[in-house]
């Protein structure tokens, strides 16, 4: 397969007439989704929007139905920015794209936004859209990898559309949840593994009398295959996301996750049994746009997201809300998050599984929690558009990593911090499109602890620089 697909990526990335467009919103586009949950809230958008990757198609449909003299005047820019996003989302503008990143450290904390991973990559990437086939081919080269995987192929895939569905194949970063810093059940913090998918294109509301109740809703699903690594054969790792708008404001969702692998042991009177070893993990997630007539002078949210793992009634929870405000005409949007995956019974982790080492991780990295197991954070966010060539991210938190009484032992230790730590981190992130063709990147993160995890020591600072040109 990857032979497959690094050759598919010299073809593309040779051809003429690649252009650079996505059929959805990724994991990596903090800014734009700040701009469509703002639409959210003030009711110009009205699909679900808590499921990433989030499809333009309903989106689009929104827009194109709005007068833009019934948009607020403060709203105008942020209408013409997404309306302008999703134009090139299925542009055929002709430009490949390379991009370069420099760090002192790998990234071991990953939210809502990040791209990067090493801390040196060169990243190629082109892609092509038509009326009903999608294909993206992305190769980046890392240098001295914690995991060992020099080449990567994360957000390559290829995906077509049949009726009102939209199936996919490839690693594709996922994101589900109302959350912005951190997500219960399924983040962009590990690698996205090689699967399948299948999506609502149109999340519009049923025609059939009998489902029209529903609203507006949303099906996503997905099977994915897990590395070799792991104690089991043929480690699977699927899931399904349910979203439903019952009423225009109230966005409410029902997610299931599944971890499966093929168990053979050496049991009593030396005969060797197959069985399946499984863990099912379930998400209940709500998102609440204040009614935007209530006076409150801003469009604001609150969300919620409470995770069961049907053990001894473990459960993980993520609060917050997010508001937004023009100040001076800059544009900004600000959460505040509060995460916890954290129990009573240090005993029994939320991401490991002792008796089948079904542990909820992909090459070490949680595949939900930012900080995963026995863990709390904190988040105060900033997401600032400043002009139309800037915007900034600013994150303040108060994180306490890895509360587990069994730190010290290593198939239960937390990935994000192998000791107990407790830090105070500002991260600052500030992009600068130079001109059509170029973009630069500057980061900036402090701690005042250092954390030793899986992926390298952590400095108490890291800097990263990037550069992003697109070729026409």
């Amino acid at each position: 397969m990857k032979y497959l697909v690094l050759f598919c990526f010299i073809f593309a990335f040779g051809w003429s007439a690649i252009s650079h467009s996505q059929p959805w919103i990724k994991t990596s586009e903090l800014s734009l989704r700040a701009d469509v949950e703002t639409l959210v809230d003030i009711g110009i958008i009205t699909v679900p929007i808590t499921t990433y990757p989030l499809m333009w198609s309903g989106i689009i449909k929104n827009i194109d139905n709005i007068d833009i003299n019934n948009v607020p005047s403060e709203y105008k820019s942020i209408f013409w920015r997404v309306k302008k996003a999703s134009r090139q989302a299925f542009s055929n503008i002709k430009k490949k794209q390379i991009q370069v990143t420099l760090s002192n450290s790998e990234t071991v904390l990953r939210s809502f936004g990040d791209k990067q991973r090493g801390n040196l990559e060169l990243r190629a990437s082109s892609s092509h859209v038509k009326k009903n086939i999608a294909l993206n081919i992305e190769v980046t080269r890392l240098i001295d990898p914690s995991d060992g995987e020099r080449t990567s192929y994360e957000g390559s895939y290829i995906s077509s559309v049949i009726g009102n569905w939209v199936f996919s194949l490839g690693y594709i970063e996922k994101w589900w949840g109302a959350s912005w810093d951190s997500a219960n059940l399924l983040s962009n913090n590990a690698k996205a593994p090689l699967g399948i998918s299948i999506s609502r294109n149109y999340t519009n509301q049923s025609d059939d009398k009998f489902l029209q109740w529903l609203g507006r809703w949303n099906v996503s699903a997905f099977v994915s295959k897990l590395e070799k690594e792991r104690y089991q054969s043929k480690p699977i790792f699927s899931g399904v996301s349910f979203s439903t708008k019952l009423i225009s404001s109230l966005e409410t969702s029902l997610r299931f996750a599944r971890l499966s692998a093929d168990v053979t042991s050496a049991d009593v009177e030396n005969t060797n049994k197959n069985s399946i070893a499984e863990k099912t993990t379930t998400s209940l997630d709500f998102r609440w746009s204040i009614p935007f007539s209530a006076e409150l002078g801003l469009p604001t949210n609150i969300y919620a997201s409470v995770t069961d793992e049907c053990y001894k009634n473990y459960s993980s929870q993520i609060l917050g809300i997010s508001s937004f405000k023009t100040i001076f005409s800059s544009q900004w949007r600000t959460y505040l998050e509060y995460a916890d995956t954290t129990n009573n019974d240090q005993k029994e982790l939320s991401d490991t599984d002792n008796d089948y080492q079904l542990d909820y991780r992909f090459k070490q990295r949680s595949i939900g929690s930012t900080y995963g197991n026995q863990s709390k954070a904190i988040t105060l966010g900033i997401i600032g558009n400043i002009d139309r060539y800037q915007n900034v991210e600013i994150k303040i938190q108060s994180l306490n990593i890895n509360e587990s009484i069994l730190s010290n032992v290593v198939d239960d230790q937390n990935t994000s911090s192998l000791i107990p730590v407790k830090t105070k981190r500002i991260m600052i992130n500030w992009h600068l499109k130079v001109d059509r063709n170029n973009q630069f990147d500057v980061g900036l993160e402090l701690n005042d602890k250092t954390i030793n995890s899986y992926f390298g020591k952590n400095e108490k600072y890291r800097a990263q620089v990037s550069w992003t040109h697109f070729i026409n």
